[in-house]
């Protein structure tokens, strides 16, 4: 029971982090609309999001997906940008394992940490420099 207790802390601080930095998106001139959300979903998987619709028209994704392939989980990060023309990866982080619940409890925690590390820091992530069609 308490490896249990112990992912679902994991998530509920992940969701947490994500959260806070859709607080301080919140904040930015140049985003519209921020929303967060935390899906479970067969498999199982668990999708866990932050996106910012921005004035541009275009949106910003950060998002979290832990899945189970009957042996391990692997854990996936990433920021896209969505545009009227489809979607581009922006940034993809390390891809994530784990086999006990205690580790994928630590690496749910270190992936939402890192997800949201440095992107406010970086215009050209808002400004679509470099970025989209």
């Amino acid at each position: 029971m308490e490896s249990v207790v112990e992912v679902v802390t994991a998530l509920v601080e992940a969701e947490a982090v994500l959260a806070e930095y859709a607080q301080r998106l919140r904040l930015r001139p140049d985003v519209s609309e921020v929303t967060t959300s935390m899906k479970f979903r067969a498999g199982p998987s668990i999708d866990l999001f932050a996106d910012a619709e921005l004035e541009s028209g275009e949106a910003l994704s950060w998002g979290l997906l832990a899945s189970f392939d009957g042996t391990e989980w692997h854990i996936e990060s990433d920021i896209r940008r969505n545009h009227e023309k489809g979607q581009d990866l922006v940034r993809q982080l390390p891809e994530r394992f784990a086999v006990t619940p205690s580790e994928l409890a630590a690496e749910i925690r270190s992936a939402a940490a890192m997800l949201v590390r440095d992107p406010l820091a970086e215009p050209e992530l808002f400004s679509g420099e470099g970025y989209g069609p």
